[in-house]
């Protein structure tokens, strides 16, 4: 058995000293860069290298490794399997999260913020423990079982999360569905269970978190007790630090209990403010503790506080790319429903491959910076070890603007596809309300009336043209035959008609609500079934029908509000992090990337401008959409070409920058002011 204390724990004379070689001046370059970056050798001699003149050295013969770098080989790849594991777990809590908390508007985003920062910190303390003490050995296994635990178990309670739940006044939206099953011919007793229900799930979710939170805290206090017991005497001047992490985390763990009981079976309004500070308040203190212990610890000694970057980078790394490919299964999922609608042509293909190319640019812009020949990965020197810290906490805003951009780049797909199916019912229902309107319902419908367009769309819904028309023959043949037959009940008719048209085209691109307390779902099945039930009714109006329209519009098309801010975000926050990293080590080429970055990002930021006055979108008399220009963009799908014109530019421009700046061989920053 070997020595299974992580290095950082061991004695002098049982830790070897590392001795790292200095770069040389002319592999700060930017020419040296390139030639690290791309890997390539641009000045080897091929033509002499293949020469069969040139008399070439032995092969030298292979190294046999011994059986110690063998084990530390294995380790390592045990290691990183391990570390891909927890990721995953972390991600398909975050996958689970966006399933069961999609981000539509400005309540659902603050919810899915809220819990994917408790998410996000379970990962990152783990990832900065083991950034620290980092070692594949039993006892560290048995940590990563119950990390995963704890992942599969937050995964149980992120379904119909929502902050504002007993916070917000929602008794009119309480009243208002009750009403709408009403409507559907729902008995009281169901709805009442159905209500108790729908209301005692969100508290079994806050309490269910709470006890999550509390027991990865406890995780945590037992992983930093066991580092503490490996300290040696050689770090025993830092022993004290680790008592500010195991203070850190016994608050931590007495915040979530606190919570948990706190919440309750029935918890009131304060109890649900209280539960959001409890919530947020240990995770501020614990990224507080990291910093404060980094900063109090001696650099010559603090063998225990000395984070790896690496682990930092290979980490953030995998969950990114990870994210990107949940961000682009959601993107991906509207695809097949643009292709098998009949407004699919050029610019449909267009707005696909605009969404396409943003995914690849945001991975590119993402992972195009410029290497840096001094860094080590465990750094020594204090500053840059909490630079390194910093910059890894600071991913989180960087993770959020890229959910909230991919979730924004999928409604912009849907809203497309429902703009596109709602037309179906709308040209029906516009054609038919100007013949009435010209015969004063005199004549009854003939399917000659419709263009091939609409009969078309009709069919594609699976309505036949003939059958619809003779349903709604019937009460304009009875007004025919009695002029005094109410042709209220004739318009009626037609709205239901249409509603069912416009419900069913949305079942089939996957754009009507499934959730049971969706409003909107609610109001659609309210409409059709009171017209199925008696006719005059006070449901089954024109009103009725323009103002559910607008809301399914609305729905799909609020989040074109946000994203041009959450996609400048991305940039702004990449100059920034890429500003934190190589503060003090800067060439001209990075100031330009962090520059123009700063300027495209600002420039994404402020076509907010656009959202003035975009309170919603409304129908006119003739069924078309009207309102901001922002949502003109939305529903022509105009929005996702222009992000990503203004990514490509962003992604051209540090592509050229770079090659000039590598061909003229500029020095640093701070050189050149020199």
């Amino acid at each position: 058995m070997g020595d299974e204390r992580p290095l950082s724990m061991r004695s002098d004379e049982e830790v070897p000293h590392i001795h790292m070689v200095s770069p040389s001046l002319g592999s700060s370059t930017p020419r040296k860069e390139m030639s690290d970056y791309f890997g390539g050798t641009p000045r080897a001699e091929l033509p002499e290298f293949l020469s069969a003149s040139v008399q070439r050295a032995p092969s030298p013969k292979p190294t046999v490794k011994s059986v110690a770098e063998k084990e530390t080989a294995e380790e390592t790849t045990m290691e990183e399997q391990s570390d891909l594991l927890l990721d995953v777990a972390m991600t398909t809590t975050f996958a689970s999260l966006l399933d069961g908390t999609p981000i539509m508007d400005s309540r659902s985003m603050a919810s899915f913020l809220s819990l994917f920062l408790l998410v996000w910190w379970i990962w990152a303390s783990h990832v900065a423990y083991n950034a620290r003490f980092r070692e594949y050995n039993w006892p560290n296994r048995v940590f990563l079982f119950f990390q995963l635990l704890v992942f599969c178990a937050f995964a149980a309670f992120t379904n119909n999360f929502d902050i504002e739940n007993g916070i917000v006044d929602n008794s009119a939206q309480e009243a208002q569905l009750d009403a709408l099953r009403q409507a559907q011919n729902w008995d009281n007793s169901t709805i009442q269970s159905k209500a108790f229900t729908e209301d005692r799930g969100p508290t079994l979710n806050i309490r269910g978190i709470s006890m999550v939170m509390a027991f990865s805290r406890i995780l945590m206090l037992v992983q930093y007790f066991y580092a503490l017991g490996f300290t040696t005497h050689r770090n025993a001047k830092n022993r004290h630090l680790f008592y500010v992490h195991l203070g850190t985390l016994f608050i931590s763990v007495a915040c979530y209990v606190a919570a948990f009981i706190r919440i309750g079976s029935e918890p009131d309004r304060n109890a649900q403010i209280v539960k959001i500070i409890l919530w947020i308040a240990p995770i501020l203190l614990e990224v507080g503790s990291q910093f404060l212990v980094s900063l109090a610890a001696d650099s010559n000694l603090a063998i225990s506080v000395k984070y790896n970057a690496k682990t930092f980078a290979a980490r953030s790394a995998t969950v990114f790319i990870i994210i990107l490919g949940g961000g682009l299964d959601n993107i991906t999922q509207g695809f097949h429903f643009m292709v098998g609608n009949l407004s699919f042509g050029p610019h449909r293909v267009a707005v696909i491959f605009c969404a396409s190319l943003i995914f690849i640019l945001l991975f590119t812009l993402h992972f195009t910076t410029i290497p840096d020949p001094e860094r080590a990965d465990v750094r020594d020197d204090g500053v840059r070890r909490r630079r390194d810290l910093g910059l890894f906490f600071f991913g989180f805003f960087y993770l959020c603007a890229v959910v909230i951009t991919l979730q924004g780049m999928a409604s912009m797909m849907q809203v497309g596809n429902v703009a596109d199916s709602m037309q179906t019912a709308f040209q029906f229902l516009r054609t038919t309300e100007e013949h009435l309107a010209t015969t004063n319902y005199s004549s009854t419908l003939t399917s000659d009336m419709y263009d091939a367009n609409t009969i078309e769309r009709l069919k594609t819904n699976g309505y036949d043209i003939n059958t619809i028309l003779s349903s709604l023959n019937v009460p304009i043949a009875l007004h025919m035959a009695n002029t005094t037959f109410p042709t209220i009940i004739i318009d009626q008719a037609l709205y239901v008609t249409d509603m069912n048209i416009l419900g069913s085209g949305l079942q089939i691109i996957n754009a009507l609500p499934q959730d049971p307390q969706s409003i909107i779902t609610n109001e659609i099945l309210a409409y059709v079934t009171a017209g199925a039930t008696a006719l005059p009714n006070t449901i089954t109006t024109k009103d009725a029908f323009v103002r559910i329209s607008e809301d399914v519009i609305n729905l799909y098309a609020t989040p074109a509000l946000w994203f041009s801010a959450s996609g400048g975000a991305i940039l702004l926050i990449l100059a920034g992090m890429a500003l934190i990293d190589r503060w003090g080590s800067l060439h001209v080429f990075s100031m330009a990337q962090i520059i123009s970055r700063f300027i495209m990002g600002a420039a994404l930021v402020l076509l907010v401008i656009l959202d003035v006055n975009a309170s919603t979108v409304k129908l006119d008399a003739d069924y078309n959409y009207t309102g901001a220009a922002i949502w003109r963009l939305a529903t022509k799908s105009w929005i996702l070409p222009a992000y990503a014109l203004i990514l490509l530019l962003e992604q051209a421009w540090e592509a050229v920058d770079f090659g000039i700046t590598s061909s003229l061989d500029i020095p640093l920053a701070q050189d050149a002011v020199e």
